[in-house]
């Protein structure tokens, strides 16, 4: 239930990979997405606290002018917040919205990607948080990528504190034309003072905290369509709870 933009943010800085544009010249305007089936939704590594117990469907849609696009992200969630808070679950909070806004630009073959994530659940009070992130692509070989990510939190959240940063180094080598493997591993600093800590789910033991590592293939299978394995080593939350490895299998299907 902590939020993320992982992989997420890693396709998006490398131009949502296997995604077709809509863009005429004249307008510059691209329009581009995915929907994805996961066998579970790993949350930034958070094994142990699956948002969605099993196959869950996800979208997302991209807007581009130039250099600033805007895209939604939705998923279906395993929970409700208004019933951690008290109230009586319904089936429609039951559901994670991100809206995102950035601007990416590229300078000497390495590419910045500053962005904007406005996440909202519905159902409960005080979920709406917002976090600012750079991405940073950058080509060290003819096959292999670095990309690197370090977001924080601008708010106080039900679920978040202002000041918690995460961060993220990948390593992306292209096997082939159609097959990439990735590895890569993130970390976390958390905030215990916050506004919420203590009053919902927020208990914080730790600042400091290795999140996990992963080793991930992605295949694509067509122009449109493609397959993902996934492995997560389990790191630990900001509760210091170990969290358990774990397998995660996909089917994107990107327009």
């Amino acid at each position: 239930m902590y939020k993320k933009l992982s992989l997420f943010t890693l396709m998006m800085s490398c131009g949502l990979a296997n995604a077709s544009s809509a863009e005429t010249q004249e307008s510059q305007i691209s329009v581009n997405g995915s929907i994805t089936l996961v066998s579970d939704y790993v949350s930034r590594g958070l094994t142990k606290y699956i948002e969605n117990e099993g196959t869950t469907l996800q979208g997302s849609l991209t807007i581009g002018y130039e250099n600033f696009y805007a895209t939604y992200w939705g998923s279906p969630i395993g929970y409700s917040f208004r019933e951690l808070q008290g109230g009586e679950a319904q089936s429609s909070d039951k559901f994670e919205h991100n809206f995102i806004l950035g601007y990416s630009w590229d300078y000497k073959n390495v590419t910045f990607d500053v962005w904007d994530a406005t996440y909202y659940y519905q159902g409960g009070d005080h979920l709406a948080s917002n976090e600012l992130g750079l991405t940073v692509t950058a080509p060290i070989s003819e096959k292999g990528t670095i990309v690197s990510s370090t977001s924080v939190y601008l708010n106080d959240s039900y679920y978040m504190s202002q000041g918690d940063t995460y961060a993220t180094l990948n390593y992306i080598h292209q096997l082939t034309d159609a097959t990439s493997v990735t590895l890569g591993v993130a970390g976390s600093y958390f905030v215990d003072d916050g506004k919420y800590e203590g009053q919902g789910v927020l208990d914080t033991q730790t600042d400091f905290t290795y999140r996990f590592s992963t080793i991930r293939a992605d295949h694509s299978l067509n122009d449109h369509l493609g397959v993902f394995a996934q492995y997560y080593f389990g790191g630990y939350d900001r509760s210091d709870i170990k969290q358990p490895n774990k397998p995660v299998f996909g089917l994107t299907y990107s327009f």
